[in-house]
């Protein structure tokens, strides 16, 4: 039996990223859509049966994510974590290969990042002090060709007309406008590294 609070966008989100694409979401995002509560079992084939119950005493998982960000700030678990080992003699020098800071992050970014923090957290449960340096590649022609877009530009005559240099300043701020947004998404994904 699985429990689940009540059907919205978030549980629909939840159970497209946990189950394979098939009959069994295809069905749960059925009963989302037609708002059919109460207890719904459904058929796994070979697997057995899944019994869905609605219980509004759950809180949405947006609430869950949140207490547990907020437990772990206001106890300062983070860094209790990353300097667990500061006075070791094993170290771990860990220097991230940045992605492009050219907007929100993608799952093949999120997928990178998680495999590199639990080798990060693996190294602590050792015992070394780790070094942990993330980044972002912010120039090159990624961001040029989000700018070159953002302005509507079809051809490198387009930047001429523009202006060069103001092309350029362009260029650089939105090099780092996604940082920060990158910072929260990657802290949402409970991604220890050190941002500062």
């Amino acid at each position: 039996v699985i429990r689940i609070p009540l059907w919205n966008d978030q549980v629909d989100q939840f159970l497209n990223s946990s189950f394979e694409r098939g009959s069994v979401v295809q069905v749960i995002n059925a009963l989302a859509r037609e708002n059919i509560f109460g207890d719904v079992e459904l058929s796994l084939g070979r697997y057995g049966r899944i019994k869905l119950i609605e219980d509004q005493s759950i809180p949405p998982l947006e609430k869950i994510e949140e207490e547990v960000k907020k437990f772990w700030e206001k106890r300062g678990i983070v860094e209790k974590a990353r300097k667990q080992n500061k006075k070791s003699r094993k170290k771990f020098y860990f220097m991230d290969g940045p992605p492009y800071a050219t907007g929100h992050i993608h799952m093949g970014t999120a997928l990178n990042k998680i495999l590199k923090d639990i080798a990060i957290r693996i190294k602590r449960q050792e015992g070394y002090d780790v070094f942990d340096r993330p980044g972002y590649d912010t120039h090159g022609l990624p961001i040029e060709f989000q700018v070159e877009k953002e302005l509507g530009f079809k051809t490198k005559k387009d930047i001429e007309k523009y202006g060069v240099k103001r092309f350029i300043e362009k260029c650089k701020k939105y090099a780092t406008r996604y940082i920060d947004v990158m910072n929260s998404e990657f802290l949402d994904l409970g991604v220890w590294m050190d941002w500062e």
